[in-house]
């Protein structure tokens, strides 16, 4: 099943702010602040430059942001057999959500056999679940999923929230500070010291958030 995810509603906040990334980069002037200033607004700021490559490190999302995925097809209906005869329902059986920690499904909408958008309701069609932060939506006993629209891509839409927290006090301290740590390279190093040296999240980074890692992102 091919998956196109865009952002739907960006982040509202930065997980650290300009004020924070000076205190830590000991910067007591305001010559800097526009290079570093905490922005949501795309801007090249090194705040949100850092948080972007540990987000893409962990393969989570940090900032509570809402996505839209995109799917060519429905799961498969049947459940998995495996090898020794035991039936369950496999990673096949369910529409995996590629940006994690979950926070909740907004709608699960299908293009219908007739070419009309439905959709499919939480308390009658499916389930939610959340294994280790991954989000999957599952069918209810008994339900099957519904038939499409043929010869097109894109006919299942899941609209959904992903993230550590919906304010910059809900964040966990150890991505905070990483993100702050990776502000400083960037700010020391502005410069190719060598093909793409300042942009690696460094070793000490990757043990503080080792935890976070998901390893599912796409």
């Amino acid at each position: 099943m091919r998956v196109n995810t865009t952002i739907t509603t960006a982040p509202s906040f930065m997980a650290v702010s300009t004020a924070q990334a000076k205190a830590h980069l000991r910067i007591f002037h305001s010559l800097d602040d526009t290079y570093i200033a905490a922005s949501t607004s795309g801007s090249t700021s090194i705040i949100t430059t850092a948080q972007e490559m540990i987000e893409n490190y962990c393969g989570i999302v940090i900032s509570n942001t809402t996505f839209t995925s995109v799917y060519d097809s429905f799961p498969q209906n049947t459940p998995v057999q495996g090898s020794s005869g035991e039936v369950y329902n496999g990673s096949s059986y369910e529409i995996a959500l590629p940006r994690s920690p979950l926070v909740s499904v907004t709608s699960v909408q299908y293009v219908d056999t007739d070419g009309n958008t439905q959709t499919l309701s939480a308390s009658t069609d499916y389930t939610v679940k959340s294994y280790n932060g991954i989000g999957r939506v599952q069918l209810l006993d008994g339900k099957s999923w519904p038939s499409l629209v043929g010869g097109g891509a894109g006919v299942v839409t899941v609209v959904y929230v992903a993230g550590h927290g919906s304010s910059a006090t809900a964040i966990p301290i150890a991505l905070k500070h990483a993100i702050l740590m990776q502000c400083s390279t960037l700010y020391d190093y502005r410069s190719t010291l060598s093909p793409g040296q300042q942009y690696e999240v460094p070793g000490t980074i990757k043990a503080l958030i080792a935890q976070y890692k998901s390893g599912e992102y796409q």
